[in-house]
């Protein structure tokens, strides 16, 4: 029994190899418009744990005594839904360039530029409200990684490479989770915190 030449595999759908054969002679070839994007599940994946993260962020809010929180500890909450959001938007933003031209290189050169204009605007935001709420000096340790988000995501509008991508995601993922710390480790054990229940707005 000879094999459809008009049906493609599901690994050929996925990488968008199909033969030269799956269109009739004498019909454009619009293979390209099934064409799946490289590793668009790992995004899809990660977009996904971004949404998880947010989610958490959200029970957080609603679980803890906000009455009792600090400006600082508004400051985190708030930074970890930006940053989660961010990864959201992100892992999903090479989609939008890829379905028009269908060039997966472009399409993640376009998204890191963007990404990289949207990290080098939201850190120093970021950095002036902690200085505002009085944050301890630990609270801009996590910080020191938006200089490796800028500079992968900087470098990706140069090679348009999906694991670079994907890398510069995984980090933006790695500080996000790490806001989930000002929550968890009791104040008072946070190194240069001094005061527990410090009050920023005091002073």
């Amino acid at each position: 029994m000879g094999s459809n030449p008009i049906r493609a595999t599901s690994l050929e759908r996925m990488l968008g190899n199909y033969p030269s054969t799956a269109v009739p002679a004498g019909r454009p070839r619009t293979s390209h418009i099934l064409r799946l994007m490289e590793g668009e599940q790992v995004l899809v994946g990660i977009a996904q744990i971004g949404i998880v993260i947010a989610g958490f962020a959200g029970l957080l809010g609603s679980v803890q005594d906000r009455e009792r929180w600090t400006r600082a500890e508004w400051v985190y909450l708030q930074t970890l839904v930006v940053a989660s959001i961010g990864v959201v938007f992100v892992a999903l933003l090479p989609f939008v360039p890829f379905y028009l031209w269908h060039d997966q290189q472009l399409s993640l050169r376009i998204a890191s530029g963007l990404y990289a204009l949207y990290t080098f605007q939201v850190v120093p935001r970021r950095l002036l409200a902690l200085r505002r709420a009085r944050a301890p000096r630990s609270a801009y340790a996590n910080l020191a990684l938006a200089p490796v988000l800028i500079i992968s995501a900087v470098a990706n509008v140069f090679l348009g490479s999906l694991a670079l991508y994907v890398f510069t995601l995984l980090v933006a993922i790695f500080f996000a989770t790490t806001q989930f710390r000002h929550f968890v480790i009791p104040p008072g054990k946070v190194r240069g915190t001094g005061n527990p229940r410090h009050d920023a707005t005091s002073g």
